[in-house]
């Protein structure tokens, strides 16, 4: 079979998609042909892959199923959703909203602006107890790198992330080890995405976002919104957050209810076909 994909990418995060809401693609899902397909040498190169397929459920126009780049499956990415949004509308009236299923629930995704691209994605509401649901084992972890131990807030809106308030921005080579080791650390039995945020003020954060499965990212929405609802919790930050990253900035707000939103834009990349001889 000859596989058409298009590639997009959110601030940097980049995806391939496959459309599987007319075939069957399983066959594609292996760890090994993911991993083959967002290489930079054997493939398109992605931080991960996406198919969209058809829904059960009647308020959903259809699912997301992601894979991170060594071919784990992920509950749920913003940056993907919001790409995935994007391709939804350039077939669609752009004056509405659409609900989209993911592993982690329904999410919303709104059209927002052509100019720019801009799309918005609801996130669920963020979740403090990852004790309950299995994703850590203890609570009151720290994280230590270049000398220094910081407090880990954990934070789950779809995927679990450890976010560590600091006071400085280290470079990615003097802090990788360290990251790698907290994402797989045994308290982490599903591993652990990783966000070190400097605060930049009531509306502003940094954010360094190492994900699970992938290593350092330009940009990571659920890490963006993990990185604002922990600072939101300290009292850092107010209800709406922008979320500098090295791939760009996001928007994150926060409802009454604490549900939170994301707002960025995205941009298409390329489109092929992946010859039946690559898998």
């Amino acid at each position: 079979m000859n596989l058409k994909f298009v590639k997009l990418n959110g601030l940097g995060n980049s995806f391939v998609f496959f459309d599987a809401r007319t075939q069957n693609l399983n066959l594609y899902k292996t760890p090994e042909i993911i991993a083959k397909i967002c290489s930079v040498q054997s493939g398109v190169g992605a931080d991960g892959v996406v198919f969209v397929e058809p829904s059960e459920k009647l308020s959903e126009v259809c699912k997301m199923i992601i894979y991170n780049s060594d071919g784990s499956r992920a509950q749920m990415c913003g940056n993907a959703l919001r790409c995935l949004a994007h391709l939804l509308f350039k077939t669609l009236p752009p004056n509405r909203s659409l609900a989209v299923g993911t592993d982690a629930g329904e999410r919303l995704v709104t059209y927002i602006s052509s100019d720019e691209l801009l799309y918005k994605t609801s996130m669920g509401i963020p979740s403090f107890d990852l004790l309950k649901t299995g994703e850590i084992l203890a609570d009151g972890f720290s994280f230590k790198t270049c000398g220094k131990k910081y407090e880990v807030t954990y934070v789950n809106v779809g995927n679990p992330h450890g976010v560590v308030v600091v006071d400085e921005i280290f470079p990615n080579n003097l802090i990788e080890r360290d990251c790698s080791a907290f994402e797989k650390d045994s308290n982490h039995p599903q591993k652990m995405n990783l966000e070190l945020v400097l605060p930049k003020g009531r509306d502003r954060i940094q954010v360094t976002v190492y994900e699970r499965g992938c290593g350092f990212t330009a940009a990571c929405g659920t890490g963006a919104v993990a990185s604002a609802a922990a600072c939101r919790r300290k009292g850092i930050c107010g209800d709406e957050v922008i979320v500098d990253m090295p791939g760009g900035s996001l928007n994150v707000s926060f409802d009454e209810e604490g549900m939170a939103y994301l707002t960025a834009s995205v941009a298409e990349v390329c489109s092929g076909i992946f010859s039946e001889s690559f898998f």
